[in-house]
């Protein structure tokens, strides 16, 4: 006989795997595209990339934390996600307008279909964070675990159709080539997404006061989810909008990409982290968990030290191994980005451990300080190098290390204070 322990066991073993194939699926998609676009069709295509992480991840991800927490305090999934709707209809119209306004900005408005897809981030984004939010917030981690195989599988399907027409046409060159890439991802994501929102049907109507809150704990969320994102995602439109030179902003994404693996990993599991924090916290294990967050900071930054030195010897190769030749930055900067990254995954962890503690704001202040470091790094790097990619590479590091420091010592004090503040 199974017990309910095991089955949760089973269903969150079954979400990690799904996460880790999405991840592998991620790096067959993007080499896909790398592989099949040229340097100024792949420079356009990264900055979709980064515009739709950060629409997503940035503007919607506190939309499926919220619903997660709500659901793990006791709140029912259904009413929990339907409360903060009228927030997402307007960052779905909010978000629209700027990834339109930036793509436009760094890419040109030259491509028709290019002008589609970024105009689709917005919706799309909303139906697959509700969508997610609501999973998690059920329990439902089977589904939860089926729909991220299947948006990945489906990624993959899509873009090695595109790829295939492409190959069998003269368009590599047209600016339409990584419109198309970019509008068959945001069709996988609608696809494998829009029919979880069915179980919402009959869902009992949200309070006044639930919707209020539930807006509230979005917009004090917001802050930090649109911070991180732009930490992790702004380098290609930075790089592009530099005019760094052709090749230069898919080459750092390129990189980027391989040195944020334990983001891929992570990221898409953070809502599943709530649940353990809110347990640990509400049933006053705060010693406990103060050794454990230690442990976790320590652990983020020995990672980063030895995922340094790895990257310095074979990162490029790996790099040109997966994206084609021509796509790597130097073992430098590629050290300096996997550093970062797993500094990055330690923040990553510790705001969501802040958010259990209901320290929501504070989650988005240790963003901010993030993103400030980054900034004042990235200008000082800017000034004594002159090179854009570089600055970007260390100003990234450099902010999710303060980032870290400044998560890190508010729940030191935090989990000896239980007093709510959202």
């Amino acid at each position: 006989m199974v017990t309910g322990s095991a089955a949760r066991s089973r269903a969150v073993s079954g979400a990690v795997g799904a996460t880790l194939l999405a991840g592998v699926l991620t790096y067959v998609l993007l080499a896909i595209v790398s592989r099949s676009l040229t340097d100024a069709a792949f420079d356009r295509f990264s900055v979709f990339w980064a515009l739709s992480l950060l629409v997503g991840f940035g503007a919607f991800a506190a939309v499926e934390q919220e619903i997660a927490r709500a659901s793990a305090a006791g709140a029912d999934a259904r009413t929990a996600t339907r409360a903060p709707l009228r927030t997402v209809a307007v960052l779905a119209v909010v978000a629209t307008a700027v990834a339109a306004g930036v793509g436009i900005a760094t890419i040109g408005g030259g491509s028709t279909v290019m002008l589609v897809a970024l105009a689709a981030l917005g919706p799309v984004s909303a139906v697959q964070f509700l969508a997610r939010g609501f999973m998690l917030g059920a329990r439902r981690l089977r589904p939860y675990a089926i729909v991220l195989a299947g948006d990945a599988v489906l990624r993959v399907a899509l873009a090695a159709a595109v790829a295939a027409v492409l190959a069998g046409s003269v368009g590599l060159a047209d600016p339409d080539a990584a419109g198309w890439f970019a509008l068959a991802l945001c069709a996988a994501i609608l696809l494998a997404h829009a029919w979880v929102l069915a179980g919402l049907r009959g869902a009992p109507r949200p309070a006044a006061i639930e919707r209020r809150a539930a807006s509230r704990a979005v917009v004090a969320l917001l802050g930090a989810g649109v911070v991180s994102q732009l930490l992790l995602n702004a380098g290609p439109l930075l790089i592009e909008a530099a005019d760094a030179g052709v090749g230069a902003a898919g080459a750092f994404q390129a990189t980027f990409n391989v040195a944020r693996i334990p983001l891929f990993v992570l990221v898409p599991l953070q809502g599943l982290l709530l649940a353990p924090f809110v347990r640990l916290f509400d049933h006053g294990e705060r010693s406990g968990a103060r050794r454990m967050l230690v442990r976790l900071v320590a652990a983020a930054v020995l990672v980063s030290l030895v995922g340094a030195v790895v990257a310095w010897a074979i990162g490029p190769w790996v790099v040109e191994l997966v994206f084609g030749e021509g796509r790597a930055l130097a073992g430098g900067l590629t050290a300096v980005l996997v550093a970062g990254a797993c500094l990055n995954a330690g923040l990553v962890i510790l705001t969501q451990a802040l958010i259990a503690l209901r320290r929501h704001r504070f989650a988005s202040v240790a963003w901010l300080v993030a993103l400030a470091a980054a900034v004042i790094g990235g200008v000082s790097a800017a000034g004594a190098t002159g090179d854009m990619v570089a600055a970007v590479s260390i100003a990234f590091a450099l902010g999710s290390a303060a980032g870290l420091a400044t998560a890190a010592v508010e729940l030191t004090r935090a989990a000896s204070r239980p007093e709510e503040v959202v």
